[in-house]
């Protein structure tokens, strides 16, 4: 399957309507080609209406069935995918081991395959010219927010985490419109998360989400948002896998920002290395 249309659908799936997710899994498990089928014709065979797969397009963000139907047709599946229900009679671990970062791949793909240039430029702007960027986030998506901290201290950028929820209260509600503030939320229906989003949109504090699904209150609240695509594994919960892409965001983020303070970035960078080069021997 087209790793683009995939990565759309499996973002989305959450929030679908019962139609629209009819509609996916019959895309997600069926090898189909539909080249020369009109939206009637193909309607009829998985039974909803010729709108739903207009709607269902549209919702994807294709201008219609037409062009959904172009992509549709590199869909059948490549014979050199990994499928998980192989995994159980792969021999050897270190078989098993090359199916998990094979997973770990594909997901990554679809992950980047979502980002636009438009989306990064922006993210980068603000979190460049921001007088203090925070880093959000609740339970296994503090370890993203906590990994983005301990990058971009290397920065010249002053930075703020704490993994304690009060405290990012407490944080939250003193950032203003010159900050910007980093909120990680696999879910995006977290209460938690909500609440610290509500506070910093009080204050009008730019706000860039890093979650697994869109449509959600916490990525609608989202000044610049990435999405996060994981492949299902039933050996791995879906939040664990997904830890992965949403880090690599977060390397991404850093990587540009490095690159766009220059000078400043490289002095940082040599004074902390400075300091850390005392703790060895």
């Amino acid at each position: 399957m087209k790793s683009t249309l995939r990565s759309r659908m499996l973002a989305n799936y959450e929030q679908m309507s019962t139609t629209d997710k009819i509609i996916a899994n019959y895309f997600l498990n069926n090898e189909t080609n539909i080249t020369t089928k009109s939206i009637h014709t193909f309607a009829k065979e998985i039974n909803v209406s010729s709108a739903s797969l207009s709607r269902f397009s549209k919702h994807l963000g294709y201008t219609g069935f037409p062009e959904l139907r172009l992509e549709l047709t590199s869909m059948l599946k490549d014979p050199n995918d990994f499928r998980i229900d192989e995994f159980d009679n792969q021999e050897g671990e270190l078989n098993k081991v090359r199916s998990i970062f094979e997973l770990d791949q594909r997901s990554l793909q679809s992950t980047y395959n979502l980002m636009t240039e438009k989306q990064l430029t922006s993210a980068v702007d603000l979190i460049t010219k921001s007088k203090t960027l925070g880093f959000f986030g609740i339970a296994g998506s503090n370890v993203v927010a906590l990994n983005g901290y301990f990058e971009f201290i290397r920065t010249p950028i002053n930075c703020f985490y704490s993994s304690d929820y009060h405290l990012q209260l407490m944080k939250a509600s003193n950032m203003t419109k010159n900050d910007c503030a980093i909120l990680v939320s696999q879910s995006g229906r977290d209460k938690d998360a909500l609440k610290i989003m509500d506070i910093l949109k009080a204050n009008k504090v730019p706000i860039i989400v890093i979650t697994s699904f869109s449509n959600t209150k916490v990525a609608n609240g989202a000044t610049i948002l990435f999405r996060s695509v994981s492949d299902e594994a039933k050996y791995r919960s879906e939040a664990l896998h997904t830890l992965i892409t949403q880090i690599s965001i977060m390397d991404s983020l850093f990587f540009l920002c490095s690159f766009k303070l220059g000078t400043a970035m490289s002095n940082s960078i040599e004074k902390v290395r400075q300091v850390i080069s005392q703790t060895r021997y």
